[in-house]
């Protein structure tokens, strides 16, 4: 029996679901961009994607004052499905 996923995830791109990592390793959007050669406005769109695909917030952005980005716990969830997919594949 399959899933049946909501249309939504049908425009989901590896690459943005990495994204997750990027930002769970790095905790930043300008370093995420640096690192997949990309503008942070692409980076930030890319996210906003994810979040609506997934209809929450994924990442939790620094406060006045703070700076960075750290995984929400939908974040967290979102990425460790990631990881388990990605070693499926592999």
């Amino acid at each position: 029996m399959t899933a049946v996923l909501p249309a939504r995830f049908a425009q989901l791109r590896l690459r943005d679901l990495m994204l997750l990592e990027h930002l769970e390793e790095l905790g930043s959007l300008t370093q995420a961009a640096a690192r997949v050669h990309v503008t942070q406005s692409a980076i930030t769109q890319a996210l906003q994607s994810l979040e609506e695909a997934f209809g929450r917030p994924l990442v939790e952005r620094g406060r006045r004052g703070q700076r960075g980005v750290s995984l929400t716990p939908a974040g967290a969830a979102a990425l460790m499905h990631l990881r388990i997919a990605r070693h499926e594949l592999e």
